[in-house]
C-alpha cells in the first residue's frame, strides 16, 4: 500500500504543459497502470467541448530522446534562423507549417540509436497493455464500439472514424453522445487493473 500511496502522490503532482492536473475521471487509470509497471506520459478523461471526446492514456517510456533523427536539432535551428523564429518554439510545433517542413527534412536522416532504444521500450509497454486488454475482454462481452484499444502508444476508446472531431461538429456530436459510455468502459477496465494489482501484491 505504501507503493500505491507514493504513486498517487506523484500522479497528484503531475500537470500538463499548461499546468493543469490530471483529470479526476482518468486519474485512477493512470495510478493502476503505473502500479503495474506501465509508465504513462499523458491522459484525458474526454471532454465534450475541447480536446478529444473520449478517454485516453499515453503509455510510453517517459524518457523520450530529444532527437528522433540524426542532426534534428541542427536542422530545426537552421529552419528557425531562416524564418526569423526561435528554435525552441519551432521545436514545439509553432508555426506548424514551418515545423512540418523542418520535420520532413529531418526525417530523411536515420533515427538516432537513443530513439530506437526508446521505441523498443515502448513496444514492450504496448505489449503489456494489449495482453491486459485481451485478458479483460475474455471475461466480459462488450459491444465493439465501446471497446478500448491501443492505437500506437495510446490506450483509448475505439474510434469510429479517423477524422479529427474538432474539425467536424457532426462527428463531435456523435462522440459526445457516446462519451459517458466510453468513460464507463475505461472505469471498468480500471477496476480490472486494480484487481490485477491486488493479485500481484498478494502473490
Amino acid at each position: 500500500m505504501r507503493r500505491l500511496k507514493q504513486i498517487r502522490l506523484e500522479v497528484d503532482k503531475t500537470a500538463d504543459a499548461l499546468g493543469k492536473p490530471i483529470d479526476n475521471g482518468i486519474k485512477e487509470t493512470v495510478v493502476f497502470l503505473n502500479a503495474l509497471g506501465i509508465t504513462t506520459t499523458g491522459s484525458c478523461e474526454g471532454h465534450m467541448k475541447n480536446g478529444l471526446p473520449w478517454p485516453w492514456v499515453d503509455i510510453e517510456d517517459p524518457d523520450q530522446p530529444e532527437e528522433q533523427f540524426e542532426d534534428q536539432n541542427k536542422i530545426f535551428e537552421e529552419f528557425a534562423k531562416k524564418n526569423g523564429l526561435k528554435a525552441e518554439k519551432l521545436k514545439r510545433g509553432e508555426p506548424l507549417d514551418v515545423w512540418l517542413s523542418a520535420h520532413k527534412t529531418a526525417r530523411k536522416n536515420p533515427e538516432t540509436a537513443a530513439y530506437r532504444d526508446w521505441t523498443k521500450k515502448n513496444e514492450e509497454i504496448v505489449r503489456k497493455v494489449k495482453d491486459l486488454l485481451k485478458e479483460y475482454y475474455n471475461t466480459k462481452e462488450v459491444e465493439d464500439s465501446k471497446r478500448l484499444t491501443v492505437n500506437g502508444t495510446r490506450l483509448e476508446s475505439k474510434r469510429e472514424t479517423d477524422d479529427d472531431p474538432d474539425i467536424s461538429s457532426e462527428i463531435r456530436e456523435d462522440y459526445n453522445k457516446a462519451l459517458p459510455q466510453k468513460q464507463a468502459e475505461m472505469a471498468a477496465f480500471t477496476k480490472f487493473l486494480e484487481g490485477k494489482y491486488q493479485q500481484e501484491r498478494d502473490e
